[in-house]
């Protein structure tokens, strides 16, 4: 009897590794990693071009899901209330499909789900700290509304400060649900987008970093002729379009910060957006 009952106990921790083990390999099987020779080749082709990886490589890559985007529906009275409080003499103006609020030299402009607003303050920011505070306190009120954007990165650049947000899904960044703060002396330019997420895909395999930054090197080569600098490369979802459409999708992707500027590959077909 005591025989028996060690056999069914040992039938049933061999069924119970077994499972383990299948789990452990199916995490394997969506977990591809890229090789330190891998990094070593794509650094060695850029070092040929001119171009410097200043940054490390997201070394590993999982299946990612497409993401159903729709336009969010601002409620336009909240918006003018939340940028332009008291402010006076407010006119409300549409034009080329935008809807336009302006005060002195306020201007707030909504079209399909992208906002620009213009403002100035009374005196420069006299630090990034002091920049950032401001930008903190505008972004909470806008989450009160609608999104949740992140804080993402701050700069003091040539001509003052800028400070990005974005949005996140699955812990990566949606990079075409941003929240752009450039500030110039005393004036002050918010640029933001932003959609609702409605449904995702089936996840698929996407390809490697290094291969993200090869598709990229024609075009950074094309802006910056000369020697360039690639800051940071990091995965997330990106909408192309940007459009004004009701209805979009954003793509999984890696973007690539070289310079100054931001080049987006899909991660799907390795192609640049």
């Amino acid at each position: 009897m005591e025989w028996r009952k060690a056999r069914e106990y040992v039938i049933w921790l061999l069924l119970a590794v077994n499972v383990i083990l299948f789990c452990v390999n199916l995490y394997r099987a969506n977990d591809t990693v890229v090789s330190a020779s891998r990094i070593a080749d794509i650094t060695s082709i850029l070092r040929s071009r001119d171009i410097t990886l200043d940054c490390t490589l997201p070394n590993k890559y999982r299946p990612m899901a497409q993401l159903y985007m729709q336009n969010h529906s601002f409620d336009y009275i909240k918006l003018q209330n939340l940028f332009m409080s008291g402010k006076t003499d407010i006119k409300r103006t549409e034009k080329y499909n935008s809807v336009i609020f302006t005060s002195g030299d306020s201007d707030l402009t909504i079209k399909g789900g992208s906002i620009e607003y213009v403002d100035t303050v009374a005196s420069p920011f006299g630090s990034l700290t002091e920049a950032e505070i401001y930008c903190k306190n505008i972004t909470e009120k806008i989450n009160g509304l609608f999104g949740d954007y992140v804080f993402y990165s701050s700069d003091k650049t040539d001509e003052g400060y800028s400070v990005k947000y974005y949005t996140s899904y699955d812990d990566d960044s949606v990079f075409s649900n941003f929240l752009y703060f450039t500030i110039k002396g005393t004036t002050i330019n918010i640029a933001l987008n932003y959609s609702d997420v409605i449904g995702s895909s089936g996840k698929k395999s996407i390809v490697g970093s290094d291969e993200a930054v090869f598709s990229a090197i024609s075009a950074i080569k094309a802006d910056y002729p000369q020697r360039c600098t690639i800051s940071a490369v990091e995965s997330g979802y990106y909408d192309s379009l940007l459009s004004s459409s009701d209805e979009n999708y954003a793509l999984p992707c890696y973007v690539i910060r070289a310079g100054g500027s931001e080049y987006f590959v899909n991660a799907y077909t390795g192609e640049m957006l």
